[in-house]
């Protein structure tokens, strides 16, 4: 019999009929090939999409990610303007200071070190040589210029926390950094500097008396607001908070033109982040702030705030009290102080005890925002109403002062129970007569009457670089006679700033025409040169010429027969108002008022006094002004 044929390659085999389940194994081996090969399309278009949108969509984001990664991004601090009076006195400075840190666990000589059985590594701290190198740095940060360490009381609490807070710090054997000191000046900086690199020196190798190691102290450069004269104009100035952005006053107003344009340097780093010396690095200067010359006046500033001190403390009530002086024929701000008052300069030490000092608001600039009865000076307001509602018989306003006058149950009285008789138009303005004031109110157009505030710039937002408060004077045509009584005399709810009454003061000097107040003369950059002035603008008219002129005469009588008869009979003339302003609940407490201008022919500044609680505005407020006045006509 025949053998089946066999073929070469499958000799020893037999050759079968394929079956269902051969047939079944076959497509299930061609479906999954088949899957493979998608799964592979699939994840090949995943890797491409992926490339897509690195690449392509979202590549510039990457590449700068993966630049800084290698590069290093400084900001170059720009130094933050100056502030000058009007003369070219430094009232606000910025100068380089070092904050001074501490890398502990990089500081070797401080600890010894203990490998456990696990691997990990203990360090003790050596007290002898933490107190030794502590004392050292205490001393340099006491000394004041980085040399004069034997001048420095080791005794001293001063010296003591010091020397307590870098011990502690340098104690923290596992922190990397740590401050030891703020606000060090450049040559206390260098004297530590090289305080540590001499010290590091000595340590470098083992000796019979000394292990090996080294110390890690280093210095960052920061800014430090300066006022150089304390708490002086500090309602004027302002302040910086501790990231030396301005939050109040001026510093807070010009915060963008004092602050400069911070630049950056572009370098590359290193594995551990730090810059590589690098010629080709990408500077972007920084563009310093820009300087304020202000107009103020150093000398009437201080006399303003030495007077209205000495007024304040002889004063046991309240305790507060401002000035303001205004040249009347530009609107320039001359001097303006608010008591109490505070340090620039420590601003960040007391910030607490200040913000929480609800009673004496030590933030509360009262020259532009405080709000006060303005008792008689509002006189000049009632006066002015008369006027303009009389025009041709005011002069023949005639009243009989008993000392009270009454509607309904409604009663005024004169100040202190005073009786002044007969008298007409000017001398119930002289005499500050209540009663008199209270009935020529009674016989104004009230609605007249409204429209005159509304032209004097009450009740509404004044136009000036600081925070200021809204004067108001709540009347219409509904008003009844008793609140009408109280608004003649500058009582009842009637409450306004110094800054207004100072403005309608100035308006009355000025031939009824207000100058717009302001207090920073020019902006000079960096370089020193004048960028942008303000010149002297009109803000409105507030009355005519005509009444300024009855007004004016008016004031002058206060002083030559009047309740301000201390300006009498000086080598200057000077007009003015004054007010004893009731509030509280208290009968008989008052604030001291003045406002008033000199010389009467022909008008050069205002000055504006409130001393909360003190009393009659002659007896307090009228000397602060007289003295203000001298010092501008240069009297000795």
């Amino acid at each position: 019999m025949q053998e089946p044929f066999r073929n070469k390659k499958s000799r020893g085999y037999r050759l079968r009929p394929a079956t269902g389940r051969d047939r079944l194994d076959s497509r299930v081996r061609r479906i999954c090939s088949r899957l493979g090969i998608l799964a592979v399309g699939v994840a090949a278009a995943i890797v491409i999409r992926s490339l897509y949108n690195i690449q392509i969509i979202h590549g510039a984001e990457y590449r700068q990610y993966a630049a800084q990664q290698q590069l290093l991004d400084t900001t170059i601090k720009a130094t933050r303007g100056e502030i000058y009076d009007a003369s070219g006195i430094t009232l606000a400075s910025t100068s380089v200071v070092w904050t001074i840190w501490a890398d502990p666990s990089y500081s070797s000589i401080l600890y010894t070190s203990k490998t456990n059985d696990d691997g990990t590594v203990t360090k003790t701290l050596d007290p002898a040589m933490c107190a030794e190198v502590s004392r050292e740095l205490t001393l340099r940060l006491l000394s004041g210029d980085g040399e004069s360490m034997d001048s420095v009381d080791t005794s001293s609490a001063e010296y003591q926390q010091q020397y307590q807070t870098v011990y502690d710090a340098l104690s923290r054997l596992d922190s990397a950094y740590v401050t030891l000191a703020t606000k060090v000046n450049n040559a206390v900086k260098l004297s530590i500097e090289k305080y540590v690199t001499s010290f590091n020196k000595a340590h470098k190798k083992a000796t019979d008396t000394s292990r090996k190691g080294r110390i890690s102290v280093s210095s960052e450069k920061s800014f430090q607001r300066n006022y150089p004269y304390g708490a002086f104009a500090a309602a004027v100035l302002g302040f910086t908070d501790a990231d030396g952005v301005g939050t109040y006053g001026l510093e807070k107003s010009y915060q963008s033109t004092l602050a400069g344009v911070d630049g950056r340097t572009i370098t590359q780093r290193n594995a551990v982040g730090n810059a590589i010396a690098d010629a080709n690095a990408t500077t972007f200067a920084a563009k310093d702030g820009s300087n304020l010359v202000l107009s103020l006046d150093v000398n009437v500033q201080e006399i303003a705030e030495r007077y209205l001190n000495e007024a304040i403390a002889a004063n046991t009530v309240e305790n507060r009290g401002c000035a303001i002086v205004m040249n009347v024929k530009t609107g320039a701000i001359l001097a303006m102080a608010s008591k109490p008052d505070f340090d620039p300069a420590k601003i960040e030490d007391e910030w607490e005890g200040l913000i929480n000092d609800k009673e004496s608001s030590v933030l509360l600039n009262r020259a532009t925002q405080g709000l006060y009865p303005p008792g008689s000076t509002f006189k000049i307001i009632t006066a002015l109403e008369y006027i303009k509602e009389n025009p041709d018989s005011y002069q023949n306003y005639q009243y009989n002062c008993t000392g009270t006058i009454t509607r309904g149950e409604d009663r005024i009285q004169c100040y202190h129970g005073s009786v002044h008789g007969h008298v007409g138009f000017s001398r119930s303005f002289a005499k500050s007569c209540n009663t008199s004031f209270a009935n020529m109110g009674l016989s104004l157009d009230r609605t007249a009457y409204q429209k005159t505030l509304n032209e004097l710039l009450f009740n509404q937002k004044l136009e000036f670089g600081f925070p200021t408060g809204s004067s108001r004077v709540d009347m219409d045509a509904q008003t009844t006679d008793s609140d009408m009584m109280q608004i003649s005399i500058g009582q009842g709810t009637t409450a306004v700033t110094p800054l207004q009454m100072n403005m309608v003061t100035c308006a009355i000097a000025n031939q009824g025409v207000l100058m717009k107040p302001y207090v920073t003369d020019y902006v000079m950059s960096s370089g020193g040169n004048k960028i942008k002035s303000y010149e002297p603008s009109e803000y409105t008219k507030m009355m005519t010429a005509e009444q300024a002129a009855i007004m004016s005469g008016l004031m002058a009588d206060v002083v030559e027969e009047g309740t301000a008869s201390r300006l009498k009979g000086l080598s200057y003339t000077a007009a003015g108002k004054t007010g004893s302003a009731e509030y509280g609940t208290v009968k008989g407490d008052s604030h001291a008022w003045f406002t008033g201008f000199a010389p009467v022919e022909d008008p050069q500044i205002c000055v504006t006094i409130i001393i909360e609680g003190a009393g009659a505005g002659g007896d307090y407020a009228v000397p602060i002004a007289k003295r203000i006045f001298d010092a501008y006509f240069g009297i000795q």
